[in-house]
């Protein structure tokens, strides 16, 4: 969508936290393991802040790992600036795919789809659209998404280096999934 340098800039540093969020995810492809390592714990890293903001989330939490519950180490990214991100990403995206919904006055919602058995009424509504969504590939396990639009909305799934996934849902009237 176009923006001015001075507005497109701003998020910059909202940008690397994410970028450090999604290439920390333990399940990350080869393209995400190489941004972690080279872009993100790399010495010549001159981004260091994002990392130290988003580090300060780490904590630990416990699978379940085939028979047995380990402890393992996540990150984690407050909802609010992953929204802003997913949401600025999407408002981009509709305003390339289709613009007669582009609108500043529209609804979003953001799921995180972390657990793709859990109950969530969001994977429904994901899963009841794939088959005639258009999917979109930018690198090999790098960055995928789905799109679909109809005339009150449209339904987004992301998937970054092949394990971290999110459905966004942009509407204009408060979707009855949103609450």
């Amino acid at each position: 969508m176009p923006s001015c340098s001075r507005c497109n800039n701003k998020f910059s540093s909202l940008d690397e936290k994410f970028r450090v969020f999604l290439s920390a995810e333990e399940n990350r492809s080869a393209a995400g393991q190489h941004i972690l390592s080279t872009k993100v714990l790399s010495a010549e890293s001159v981004k260091g802040r994002p990392f130290r903001e988003i580090g300060i989330s780490l904590r630990p939490v416990w699978v379940e790992s085939g028979p047995l519950t380990v402890q393992k180490w996540k990150l984690s990214m407050p909802k609010k600036e992953a929204e802003a991100f997913l949401f600025r990403l999407t408002q981009g995206l509709i305003f390339k795919y289709y613009p007669q919904l582009h609108s500043l006055k529209a609804y979003f919602h953001l799921e995180y789809l972390s657990d793709p058995n859990e109950v969530n009424p969001f994977i429904a509504l994901l899963n009841s659209r794939i088959p005639v969504m258009k999917l979109m590939r930018i690198g090999i396990d790098v960055f995928d998404y789905r799109h679909g639009a109809e005339n009150e909305g449209s339904l987004w799934e992301f998937v970054f280096y092949g394990s971290v996934r999110f459905v966004v849902v942009h509407s204009f009237r408060h979707h009855p999934l949103f609450d």
